[in-house]
This record gives C-alpha cells, sequence and structure tokens, in this order.
C-alpha cells in the first residue's frame, strides 16, 4: 500500500450525483426501486448526466489497476493513450455500420448479439462504476481495431473528413478529460455507508 494514501483503497464518488441525492433527501430512509424509477421519469437531465459521467469514468483507464492504492505516476499518459483507442475504436465500429449492407434482419442479429455482450456493462451503469465492469466494452474497441480489414476506407474517410473527425476528436477529448480529472479532484478513502444500503 502506499504510505502517503490515507486509506487502503480509493473511490471518486460523482460530486454532482451526490448533490442530487442530497436535494432529493435519498439515504435519509431506504427507498424503494419504484421511487427510483420515479425519480429518474422526474428528473431524466439529471440522471442522464450521471449515466453519461458513469460511462466515461468507467472506461476511462487512468490508474491501470482494478483496485487503486495510489496515484500512478504515469496515470495521464495511459488515460490519454486509453482515450485514443476508445475514439479510434468507435471510429471504426462507426464506418463499419455505415459500410454494411445487411439486411434488415441481419442487422436485427448484430445488435442483438452486440447488447448480449455488453449487457453487464448497460447493467451496471446506474450503480457503482468500476473500470473492470466495462471490460467487454474496452475488448469491442481493441478487436475493432485490431480486426479491421477496411483499412482503405478509413483512410478515405480521413482524407474526406479528416477536419470534422478531428473537430470530433477534440470536443470528445475536451469532454472526456473534463469528466474525469473533475472526478479525480474529490478522492474519497472511506465508501460511505449510504451506498452500502446502511441508513
Amino acid at each position: 500500500m502506499d504510505t502517503a494514501s490515507p486509506g487502503p483503497a480509493v473511490f471518486y464518488m460523482d460530486s454532482a450525483g451526490e448533490r442530487f441525492f442530497a436535494d432529493k433527501n435519498i439515504g435519509s430512509e431506504p427507498f424503494e426501486l419504484s421511487t427510483y424509477f420515479k425519480l429518474l421519469l422526474q428528473n431524466p437531465l439529471d440522471f442522464l448526466g450521471i449515466y453519461g459521467r458513469h460511462i466515461i469514468n468507467g472506461l476511462d483507464l487512468r490508474d491501470g489497476e482494478v483496485y487503486t492504492i495510489g496515484q500512478s505516476r504515469d496515470r495521464n499518459t495511459l488515460a490519454l493513450f486509453n482515450f485514443l483507442i476508445i475514439f479510434s475504436g468507435l471510429l471504426i465500429i462507426s464506418i463499419s455500420i455505415a459500410a454494411q449492407r445487411a439486411t434488415t434482419g441481419e442487422r436485427v442479429k448484430t445488435v442483438f448479439w452486440a447488447l448480449t455482450c455488453l449487457l453487464p456493462t448497460i447493467a451496471i451503469i446506474p450503480s457503482a462504476v468500476e473500470t473492470r465492469f466495462f471490460l467487454a466494452l474496452h475488448l469491442a474497441f481493441y478487436c475493432a481495431i485490431a480486426f479491421t480489414s477496411d483499412l482503405g476506407s478509413v483512410k478515405n474517410l480521413l482524407r474526406q473528413h479528416g477536419v470534422l473527425i478531428g473537430a470530433a476528436l477534440g470536443v470528445s477529448a475536451i469532454l472526456f478529460f473534463s469528466v474525469t480529472t473533475t472526478t479525480m479532484t474529490d478522492p474519497k478513502y472511506v465508501y460511505s455507508d449510504l451506498y452500502r444500503g446502511n441508513w
């Protein structure tokens, strides 16, 4: 364990999500799943923000460890490299989908199997997020890069829409790193009883 660390583990909490919990008095007493869905329907933008931050933070491989016990020296380099892989994987997947000349039935089948493989990742988004839960999504990005057979389409797209792709890369990087660095500004070394169900 890092001797400079105040605790044996580090937790990065979503401060906006915690403020939302406090504003709605969530955690003062146990609440049912129906209450959760009611809040979700009443506050869709708040939950969209919470879930969006969960996805971005789940994809961030800044620490390179399953259980973070200290601040990694190479964390920003690792985060940048990881972001470039995610962006490249998404770009290749998007090109493949756009170029696909499949029947509706084949597309439905592809979507079904993709959702089946990503179900563990999708299911964890409303809950406590850890990078390891996003393994299926990371594997999808790596496989898209490793097994793409249509490099000509990628090169053509970069030639034709290089400025647009560069702008998308810049905007995505700003969004990704603003969310992840904001989350990391307030590390916790004790997991709140609220999240353990101890009210």
